[in-house]
């Protein structure tokens, strides 16, 4: 039983996916140690998992799936496992923040319940919606291991980093605040109290290189937007933002296993400075530069007559690859990277990119890191009787001082 994303992506089997489910299931003496346990993460909308496109969204586009643990009795007053689970969007607001509100829920369904084909309301049918059940699974596997491995627990929450699109004639000016304050502490990895013990003359000069590092311009990597980007922490009560978008850069990275381990990936000899020397191009040609066509396919031909006595056939991309990279072995690329994605998960494959891969296998101890996957977080709920809204600006001293992660403004949903 396979199913498809709309996109055309990877296949998704869902029988394994349920095969999965019942593998998860909880036993009764565990219920107890999981009540209150929560985890959540984010997926970027689209029928997609990764934010390999984009990091930086308008508020709004995303979706966070949120599952929790609780113990209620049942009709006959026997104890019952329920994992609701919640998909909630952003909304901003007029102040320059963005609400994670329970109550507008877009989606409620329970794990609890056994997913089958055909299922409605509050059962997930894992044939009509095989990525839900996915990252159901997902959050429900890293809460478990966190309260099997006894980790400690985060007290909040990350959230994406709010950001105010202005354009230049509205772009805030260089303001000394708190947010900017605690901002080049973390940089500098200091207490917040030291940042003037060199001077107020240094502090200025800090604080404003802080600012300016922390706006993206419309010329930055990430910044799509064609306006200036502000974050929302560094100027409170501004108005005439054009509008509010979410960073998730903080928040994505996830490892997971190295398919590279289980597999044996030929290594050849790599003739590339050999052809260099021939060339006339010295130990290491600049390629950065601008290389001639004919150079290239020069290149190329020599790569081939030299790899003809090798036992693989190499395609122009791997003997590309061989080029750029000399110091490293001559490696099939073209035939190893399908290999290794039909050892990984649909959701692992999705998010993970060529380059990823290559670099799992350069170093095969390490796990794979999927750069643009987002974490799963698990924290722990000191009220089990209900998961609601806070306040930051009222609990703004509960949020974690952590480098380059900021928490939404407005109603978040943490406890």
């Amino acid at each position: 039983m396979l199913n498809s994303n709309p996109l055309g992506h990877a296949k998704v089997n869902t029988r394994k996916l349920v095969s999965q489910y019942f593998a998860q299931r909880l036993p009764a003496d565990r219920w107890e140690a999981m009540r209150g346990c929560i985890g959540i993460t984010f997926r970027p909308g689209g029928f997609k998992d990764d934010f390999a496109q984009k990091s930086i969204l308008p508020a709004g586009t995303a979706t966070m799936f949120q599952l929790h643990y609780e113990v209620q009795a049942n009709h006959a007053g026997e104890p019952r496992l329920r994992i609701p689970i919640v998909a909630i969007r952003g909304c901003d607001l007029p102040t320059g923040g963005v609400c994670y509100d329970e109550q507008s829920a877009r989606l409620r369904v329970d794990l609890s319940y056994r997913p089958h084909v055909g299922a409605r309301g509050c059962v997930i049918d894992p044939e009509r919606n095989p990525s839900l059940l996915d990252t159901a699974l997902r959050i429900d596997k890293a809460c478990q291991r966190a309260v099997a491995m006894r980790r400690r627990l985060q007290r909040n929450f990350l959230y994406p980093r709010v950001l105010l699109s202005f354009t230049k004639e509205l772009l805030p000016t260089y303001r000394d605040t708190p947010a900017l304050r605690q901002l080049a502490a973390r940089r500098l990895q200091v207490p917040v109290r030291r940042l003037g013990s060199n001077g107020e003359l240094l502090l200025d000069r800090l604080l404003r290189e802080t600012w300016d590092q922390a706006v993206l311009p419309p010329t930055h990597p990430r910044n799509w937007t064609e306006t200036y980007l502000v974050p929302a922490d560094l100027c409170p009560n501004s108005y005439g933002f054009f509008r509010i978008y979410e960073d998730f850069t903080d928040l994505l990275g996830v490892p997971t296993w190295n398919p590279a381990r289980d597999s044996m990936v030929d290594r050849f000899h790599n003739p590339a400075k050999e052809i260099f020397g021939i060339l006339g191009l010295g130990d290491q040609p600049d390629f950065n530069e601008k290389i001639p066509d004919d150079l290239i396919v020069r290149m190329l031909s020599e790569m081939r007559s030299r790899t003809e006595g090798f036992r693989v056939n190499f395609s122009d991309e791997d003997l590309l690859d061989g080029i750029t990279s000399p110091e490293q072995s001559l490696i099939a690329w073209s035939r190893v990277l399908p290999k290794l994605r039909d050892g990984l998960t649909v959701f692992a494959n999705q998010c993970s990119t060529d380059h990823d891969l290559k670099a799992a296998v350069l170093q095969p101890s390490e796990p794979l890191w999927l750069r643009f996957a987002c974490r799963v977080q698990v924290s722990q709920c000191l009220d089990t009787t209900s998961v609601s809204p806070i306040f930051p600006d009222r609990d703004a001293e509960r949020i974690p001082e952590q480098p380059g992660c900021t928490s939404t403004e407005g109603n978040l949903l943490a406890c």
